[in-house]
């Protein structure tokens, strides 16, 4: 099953309310419910670009797949690499409890990955 993983997506932006952040990007208090509790049953492309605007990610990263029980789709398919890892703390809840030499040395390497990525 495709759903809509919003709140592992705001979790890792370290976005500690998805709720209210929607909200104050113009969602409605009834899409912002189903967005965040993955009830919503199609989402249009409008709103998926505008997630993907103010969430700086591609649909791919909202985007996971869970496949059924009784799935017959092999493990080989392409429809696998939807299967994203849930974060289980916010990012700056596991920032917080590391010590300040483990920080720095994350810090050097954002630093690398952001001068090799894509502008």
């Amino acid at each position: 099953m495709l759903y809509l993983n919003i709140k592992n997506v705001c979790n890792l932006r370290g976005i500690d309310n998805p709720h209210q952040f929607l909200r104050k990007n113009g969602f409605t208090i009834h899409t912002t419910h189903r967005l965040v509790n993955n009830t919503l049953e199609g989402i249009s492309y409008r709103n998926l670009e505008k997630l993907c605007i103010i969430l700086n990610c591609t649909p791919n990263d909202l985007i996971s797949f869970a496949p059924p029980k009784d799935s017959t789709i092999p493990s080989t398919h392409p429809i696998h690499k939807l299967n994203h890892k849930n974060t289980s703390a916010p990012l700056g809840t596991t920032l917080k409890s590391l010590p300040l030499e483990t920080i720095n040395e994350l810090r050097n390497y954002l630093d690398q990955l952001a001068q090799n990525s894509p502008k």
